[in-house]
C-alpha cells in the first residue's frame, strides 16, 4: 500500500501549493494589512477617506463645515478667539495651510507662556489656517478676520501650495 502512495503522482497537490503560495497567502497577508486600492487618486498617504471634510466657499473655494465640534465660530480649528481681544493678551495670529495648521501655533503659544507668561502679559495664538490654502485664501482671510482679531504679530507661513498653479 504505501509503495502505491509513492509512486503516485503529486503534480495536482504540487500545483494547488504553488498557487497557495502565490495568490493566497499575499492575499491574506494584504487583508491583514487593511489594504485598500482606490482607483483614479494618487495619493500615497493618507487615504482620501482619512482625508478632512470640508465645503464649499464662494471666496475662499472651500472651509470647514460649522457643524464640525472642533472648528470654531471664524470657520478654523480649535478654540473660540475672544473678540474684543482681552487687554492683558499678546495675539499672534497665524495665517496659512496644513503646515500651520499641524499645530505650530500651539506649540508657540505654550513655549511663549512658559518661558515668557511669567508677567501680567499672556500670549495667545490665533490659527487661522487649512489644509490647501494658499496665499490666495490667506490674504482673503486677513481682509475677513484680521483687523477685528486685533493682532499684535501677524504669522504668514504657506508652504507650497501656490506653486501647484503651474499645474
Amino acid at each position: 500500500g504505501a509503495r502505491g502512495r509513492a509512486n503516485r503522482p503529486l503534480g495536482g497537490f504540487l500545483a494547488l501549493a504553488v498557487l497557495n503560495l502565490l495568490i493566497v497567502v499575499p492575499e491574506l497577508a494584504l487583508r491583514a494589512a487593511d489594504f485598500r486600492y482606490e482607483s483614479g487618486i494618487q495619493f500615497g498617504f493618507p487615504r482620501p477617506s482619512k482625508f478632512m471634510e470640508l465645503v464649499p466657499d464662494k471666496r475662499l473655494f472651500w472651509r470647514l463645515p460649522a457643524s464640525d465640534p472642533h472648528v470654531n465660530s471664524l470657520g478654523f480649528p480649535g478654540r473660540e478667539i475672544a473678540v474684543p481681544k482681552p487687554a492683558s493678551v499678546y495675539r499672534i495670529l497665524f495665517l496659512g495651510d496644513s503646515c500651520t495648521q499641524q499645530g505650530y501655533p500651539g506649540v508657540v503659544e505654550a513655549f511663549l507662556n512658559s518661558e515668557l507668561g511669567a508677567g501680567p502679559t499672556r500670549f495667545e495664538s490665533a490659527p487661522l489656517a487649512i489644509a490647501g490654502y494658499t496665499s490666495f485664501q490667506g490674504r482673503a482671510v486677513a481682509e475677513m478676520h484680521g483687523a477685528r482679531l486685533d493682532p499684535d504679530l501677524v504669522v504668514v507661513y504657506f508652504g507650497w501650495n501656490d506653486h501647484w498653479l503651474a499645474y
